[in-house]
């Protein structure tokens, strides 16, 4: 019987993939370069910079989907205005996670950043350049927003930008 269960729910997993997919597709020819612009940079800025716009929107257009049918398939909600209203709502839900994902990730930092300014001033008190003193950090710093951030500006820096426009840079992707 455990068996029959598993080889269900795979082949229910394999439709929600292959349903995915197809969305993921046909949601890479919308012609929203505003919104794509918005999700991207909010993904980026939530830490989720490896789940693509098309993937994003494919999560959205997901849950507007499937919880209305839910509802409707449960008896809950009969009204269509009411199953249009709810498909609406849900196709944010999404979106308001990540919202919620960027505060916890902004907050994560704030309180990083004296932690950050105490090293940084340690390292180059102690003699190593801006630089040098970034990627110190960078190895010992806890797996948290604020290394990810420091990773990019150490890239920035790599690529041959100024101390001062790394730190813009890393300004302005922080707000």
């Amino acid at each position: 019987s455990t068996q029959v269960e598993q080889v269900h729910r795979g082949q229910k997993k394999s439709i929600v993939s292959a349903l995915m997919s197809r969305l993921i597709v046909i949601n890479g020819a919308l012609p929203v370069p505003g919104y794509r612009k918005s999700v991207e940079k909010k993904l980026s800025d939530s830490g989720q910079s490896t789940v693509t716009f098309e993937e994003f929107v494919a999560k959205q257009e997901a849950w507007a989907i499937a919880t209305p049918l839910v509802l409707w398939l449960l008896g809950v909600v009969e009204d269509p205005m009411m199953l249009f209203f709810a498909a609406i709502l849900c196709f944010y839900i999404p979106y308001i996670r990540l919202d919620g994902a960027i505060k916890k990730n902004k907050k994560m930092i704030l309180s990083d950043l004296p932690f950050l300014i105490d090293l940084l001033t340690l390292s180059v008190e102690a003699g190593a350049g801006f630089d040098q003193a970034i990627r110190n950090i960078i190895e010992h710093f806890p797996d948290r927003p604020l290394k990810y951030e420091l990773q990019i500006m150490a890239q920035n820096l790599q690529a041959g930008n100024s101390s001062a426009e790394a730190l813009a840079q890393m300004r302005d992707r922080l707000d």
